[in-house]
């Protein structure tokens, strides 16, 4: 089930997201938005603008941190969260 987090400012859809084709050691831009919330924000506050369980919004995360150090390249404009979590 594809979600639409454009209420939460994230832009665009799952499926936008894979329909553009965009590698995926980038990330998502649910991942982004997650990830910058999640600074100074608890993860029920964060999982309460996007509709999903707290548990949900530390995978998330999670996710997007290893991505982060990972592929540190692809990622560089968001880099900045690892040194603020």
């Amino acid at each position: 089930m594809s979600k639409d987090y454009t209420r939460a400012g994230v832009g665009w859809s799952d499926s936008e997201y894979r329909s553009r084709g965009i590698p995926r050691k980038k990330l998502t831009p649910r991942e982004i938005y997650v990830t910058e919330q999640r600074i100074g924000r608890t993860l029920q506050s964060v999982g309460e603008s996007i509709g999903v369980q707290r548990e949900r919004v530390r995978q998330i995360q999670a996710k997007a941190v290893r991505k982060m150090r990972k592929f540190p390249d692809e990622n560089k404009d968001h880099l900045w969260i690892l040194e603020e979590l």
